[in-house]
Formats: structure tokens, C-alpha cells, sequence
């Protein structure tokens, strides 16, 4: 049932040294692969971590604590309020418009409205006499 919501860890990290940096994110890859995590954000500046996913967040703090050991400094767990995402409106059917009918003779050669006088004789194309 947990699973269902969606969750954010905020992890204060040591993100000193390159090493460190390397063994967070090696645990957490290993980690995305067994939980569905969405999101995983960075913040080098103030060494915090960010992961939001649809997660049991006591199982997945407790696996971060074991493998990462002393990089992870804290952990913080919050809940993601979910908005209802509403369907989208139908879409207001197009006007009618009265458009004169055309003939073919129209549509292929311009503005022809009369069709041309060789009609009864077929020379092969599809311009002149070819209906």
C-alpha cells in the first residue's frame, strides 16, 4: 500500500571528496534498478541528494544507510501530495463552413470551371484529358 504514493528522500550527503561522491551514486543506481525511482537530482554546492519515486521510503533509507555507510549524513522522508491530473477537455468541433463544391478539373489545373473540350479523346497524362 505504501508503494502507491509517491515519496521524496532528502539526503544530506558528504560529497567532498570524489570518492564519496562516486559511492552514492553507485549505490543509488543499484537501487533504481530494484525500486521504481522517478527522479534523482544532485545539488553538488550544498551536498544534498534528492530522490522521488513510488517507493517504500523505510526500506530504501535503510538500504541507502547500509551500503553507503558514512557518506549519508541524514535522511529525510516526505510525501509528495498528488494532484488529480483531470482528462483534458474535448476539443469544440470545427464550424461548418459552406464551401462551393469543386470538380476535379478544379483541383488539378487551377480554376478551370468548365471541363476541357478535348474530354473525349485519352492521350495517357492526367492533365489534359483524362478524367
Amino acid at each position: 500500500m505504501m508503494a502507491e504514493k509517491m515519496w521524496k528522500l532528502v539526503m544530506e550527503v558528504n560529497l567532498d571528496r570524489q570518492r564519496s561522491s562516486k559511492k552514492i551514486e553507485r549505490t543509488i543506481d543499484k537501487l533504481q534498478e530494484k525500486v521504481k525511482i522517478l527522479r534523482i537530482s544532485y545539488d553538488q554546492k550544498n551536498g544534498i541528494v534528492t530522490i522521488r519515486g513510488r517507493f517504500d521510503p523505510e526500506m530504501v533509507s535503510k538500504k541507502l544507510k547500509d551500503e553507503a555507510g558514512k557518506v549519508i549524513k541524514s535522511i529525510k522522508i516526505e510525501e509528495i501530495e498528488m494532484q488529480p491530473v483531470a482528462p483534458p477537455a474535448p476539443a469544440p468541433p470545427m464550424p461548418y463552413m459552406d464551401v462551393p463544391e469543386l470538380n476535379r478539373g478544379d483541383r488539378n489545373r487551377g480554376t478551370f470551371t468548365e471541363p476541357p473540350e478535348s474530354v473525349g479523346e485519352s492521350c495517357g497524362c492526367k492533365y489534359c484529358c483524362c478524367f
